[in-house]
Parts: structure tokens; C-alpha cells; sequence
């Protein structure tokens, strides 16, 4: 993607986001062990035809957003979350934004708990499927880490995204029943 060598700061700001990586995903841990139960209970209340597979789920919050420690997801990221000042005067606020949303768009493709992972294009019409209710409560887990910066809580992130995002009817009316259970954090 680039070549900085000689920028002292890049080890630098490396560090700081794989420290903020690190601590996010402790988070994800953290916030399944406390609301885990609870949403995969309210799950199957609510679709009794797929219980949530635990083992499954529990394997995918043991391996949230590891890919994400990858070049080709970490570059990008980190280029636009955390630049170093030559980054910064090297590169155009554009082009650390067409560097993170291919790392964005590799990353949530690839990662069930991300509504994207759900639809795909079909000529020129979006197609969506029903996310598995492992994704769904992977998912709110990962809203729930988030809230209290980007947003108050995840029903808040979920109203401002819930008409703008492409995604399956049966998923919205999943989550609208089960996203009301998540506080936010503080």
C-alpha cells in the first residue's frame, strides 16, 4: 500500500491500534459473557426453528475480528484511525478513506456478524438473506462494545442505520425484537 521506512512514529501507531484491537475484543468477551445468555435465550423464544447453535457462536466470539489483525484489514484501519503525522501530510484525507473502506468492505464480507456479509448483488439489485442467529447475536455483542462512543446505545445505532443498510426482513424483525435488551455501556 505504501512505504514509510523511515517514519519514526509507524512502530508508534502500530501499537496503538492493535492495543485498541486488543481492547475491543476483550470487550466483545467481556459484554458475551454478560448479555450472551440473555439474547441467545430471547433468540430461540423468538425462532424456535433454528436454535442458536452456542458452540458455533461461542467459537466465533473467541475468534471477533481477529482477521482484522491482517495486512489487508490492519493497514487500512490503522491509516485512517491512526495516521502518523507523515501519513498525514503525505496523504490526502480521501485517500486514507478509499484505503480504509476496502479494508471495511474485505472485513465485512468476510465476517458473518457484519450485515454486508448478508447480501451480494444480482445485476443491478441488491440481494439480502436472512443472517443465522449466531451472526445476529455476534453482532449486537459488537454494537453493545461500541455504544457509549459512537452512539448511546445499540437500538440508537440501530435506528440510524436500520433503513440505510440493506438487510433481510426477517433479520430486521429479529433484531427489532431482541435489541431493546442491550443497555449501553457508560
Amino acid at each position: 500500500m505504501y512505504s514509510l521506512q523511515n517514519d519514526p512514529q509507524l512502530a508508534e501507531k502500530e501499537a496503538e491500534y492493535k492495543a485498541y484491537l486488543d481492547d475491543h475484543i476483550l470487550k466483545v468477551h467481556e459484554v458475551y459473557k454478560e448479555f450472551g445468555p440473555m439474547l441467545i435465550d430471547r433468540m430461540n423464544s423468538i425462532d424456535i426453528s433454528h436454535p442458536v447453535d452456542v458452540k458455533a457462536l461461542d467459537l466465533a466470539i473467541r475468534s471477533h475480528d481477529l482477521k482484522k489483525y491482517e495486512p489487508a484489514e490492519f493497514n487500512g484501519y490503522r491509516l485512517m484511525y491512526f495516521p502518523t503525522d507523515m501519513e498525514l501530510g503525505k496523504y490526502s484525507s480521501g485517500y486514507r478513506q478509499v484505503c480504509f473502506n476496502k479494508s471495511f468492505n474485505l472485513h465485512s464480507h468476510e465476517s458473518d456478524h457484519h450485515l454486508e456479509f448478508w447480501s451480494y448483488l444480482e445485476g443491478r439489485e441488491i440481494v439480502c438473506i436472512p443472517m443465522s442467529n449466531e451472526a445476529i447475536v455476534e453482532m449486537l455483542v459488537d454494537w453493545q462494545t461500541k455504544s457509549g462512543r459512537a452512539f448511546l446505545t445499540p437500538a440508537d445505532y440501530w435506528d440510524s442505520i436500520r433503513f440505510k443498510k440493506a438487510v433481510h426482513d426477517e433479520t430486521r424483525t429479529k433484531i427489532n425484537a431482541i435489541i431493546h435488551l442491550l443497555p449501553g455501556l457508560k
